[in-house]
């Protein structure tokens, strides 16, 4: 490695301490002994050096003029705004004023700068335009398939074109892309004429976490942690729990309230407190949440992602969580995570998300399946562990500091 102190400049419009993909990123970073300099929402961070994100922002001024006046004020503030948007659409004009302000702030360090990596689609002309000036190394982080992110949504034709736009300008110029899942991976692969070698597998995989399965009891206790999103449909899994015996199952939820939709957490709220076999527990920081749901039997997790191609191929957190906890898994028809409950024997997978098939498959579990699940999870931890996801990316890493 090059004897002088390495820095990779790391693009993310987040707080990164919520972001475990990112703090992989960063681990490996650090296993490599190159410093990180962090661009994003973060004020501090051990080991790296922070700056905030430039953000532009574009707003109309009070004026206490005539109306007269306030009108043609009006008038040219929202023609500049479309003449932004078409700058934007074609010259990627906001992201190379961003990308002018970060390369001012990392004057100090620049010529020991080998990597650039770019975390979320929409900063991947930002990261370009910095890893040019530099002659650094571009790396592209996907945590999912961006153009299909909020399909779901109206109006997300604009956004799917602008991203679309975005990948066919820039995803051939990333030294690398680190892909969340296979079938993720095959997408940005095909649509966006990537070479096989420009990309790799990094999974969102969880650190070991040295723990036992912890007893089975004559109740089997479900547990599901994490945001609730409105469109992932949570309260089928409250469902669940009305048609399957009381006396047999126990439901938990650990939900984080999503900041844009606090009044979906308060709704399924309310249907938990409703039921006498469902319970809401308070979250948990990231790092301890396999300790704190290892006394659990079973993950559980069921969604909607019939109309959404990320949620169809998802892969998340969750799934390595449960099974660093040593949980079992009872998991609807979702291709990714049914590859890996299959492969390692940890659960079951339900063909349908229909609530009623759920009740039914979930009524037939018996405590001496749980503990056969649980038990396979040894293996699968240490198989699965998160550090392997680090050591791809440290190698990465290494080959471009060399």
């Amino acid at each position: 490695m090059n004897s002088k102190e390495q820095y990779a400049v790391v693009i993310m419009n987040s707080d990164i301490r919520k972001e475990q993909r990112v703090l992989k990123t960063l681990d490996a970073l650090s296993k490599v002994g190159i410093t990180p300099i962090i661009f994003s929402h973060t004020k501090s961070f051990d080991n790296a050096i922070c700056f905030p994100l430039p953000v532009i922002e574009r707003k109309a001024k009070h004026l206490n003029y005539p109306v007269l006046i306030r009108k043609v004020f009006s008038l040219v503030f929202r023609v500049s705004i479309k003449v932004n948007e078409i700058l934007n659409r074609y010259f990627n004009y906001d992201s190379k004023i961003i990308a002018e302000q970060i390369l001012t702030a990392l004057l100090p360090y620049n010529e020991n700068i080998p990597v650039v990596v770019t975390h979320h689609l929409k900063n991947l002309p930002i990261g370009s335009t910095v890893a040019d000036q530099l002659g650094a190394k571009l790396i592209f982080n996907a945590h999912e398939y961006y153009p299909e992110q909020f399909t779901e949504y109206e109006g997300w034709e604009q956004q799917r074109d602008s991203l679309n736009r975005i990948g066919h300008d820039f995803l051939n110029k990333c030294y690398m892309v680190f892909n969340v899942c296979q079938g993720i991976m095959d997408r940005y692969e095909r649509v966006f004429s990537l070479k096989p070698e420009q990309q790799i597998l990094v999974t969102n995989a969880t650190r070991y976490y040295e723990l036992k399965p912890s007893e089975v009891g004559e109740v089997i206790k479900l547990i599901h942690h994490g945001i609730a999103n409105r469109n992932r449909q949570l309260e089928l899994m409250i469902s669940v729990a009305d048609k399957v015996p009381k006396d047999k199952f126990e439901f938990y939820f650990m939900l984080v309230p999503s900041p844009y939709d606090t009044a979906y957490f308060e709704q399924l709220k309310a249907e938990i407190e409703k039921r006498s076999n469902c319970f809401l527990l308070e979250p948990v920081p990231t790092t301890e949440i396999a300790p704190s749901i290892s006394k659990f039997d079973l993950g559980f997790y069921l969604y909607n992602n019939k109309e959404n191609f990320n949620m169809q191929h998802y892969l998340p957190n969750k799934l390595y969580e449960f099974i660093q906890a040593r949980l079992g898994v009872v998991i609807g028809p979702y291709v990714e995570m049914k590859r890996v409950v299959d492969d390692y024997k940890i659960g079951i997978v339900v063909g349908d998300n229909d609530v009623d098939k759920v009740a039914e498959v979930l009524a037939t579990i018996s405590k001496e399946d749980v503990v056969g699940y649980k038990r396979n999870t040894i293996s699968a931890a240490v198989a699965l562990k998160g550090e392997n996801e680090i050591d791809k990316m440290a190698a990465v890493f290494t080959k471009i500091s060399a």
